[in-house]
This record gives C-alpha cells, structure tokens and sequence, in this order.
C-alpha cells in the first residue's frame, strides 16, 4: 500500500499514515515497523510505502519505507 504521513510524535516514536484507498482509515505505525529509514528523518506529508497488518488494537502498518 501507499500513502502519506499524517502524524508524527517524536518524543513517542510513533505517527499516523493516511493511505491512498478511498474509505481506509489512518494507521498507527511505530519507529520498530520502519524498513531503510531513520524515524527522527520523516516528515509530515512525506510519501510511503507500507503493510497493513492486525495487532490486538486494531490494523497498523509495518515494512514502512519511504517512495523517492
């Protein structure tokens, strides 16, 4: 999937993607779920790449990495 950052919290290590797909909500993904990027480097608005996996508290991305 694609989409965009919405949201980071740096203090938190954490943010919020909204992807591309009309209708899919935004989801949680945490520095540990970064492929190839260092978290304290993302921006909001930047573009990425990502899966879309279950936890217990509901979908949030993994592998991110981010579209040159």
């Amino acid at each position: 999937m694609t989409g965009t950052i919405r949201r980071v919290f740096r203090e938190k290590f954490y943010g919020f993607i909204k992807p591309d797909s009309t209708g899919e909500p935004e989801l949680f993904f945490h520095k540990s779920g970064l492929v190839g990027v260092i978290f304290e480097s993302l921006c909001e608005g930047q573009r990425v790449r990502f899966d879309s996996v279950e936890s217990p508290k509901g979908p949030r991305a993994q592998d991110v990495n981010v579209i040159a």
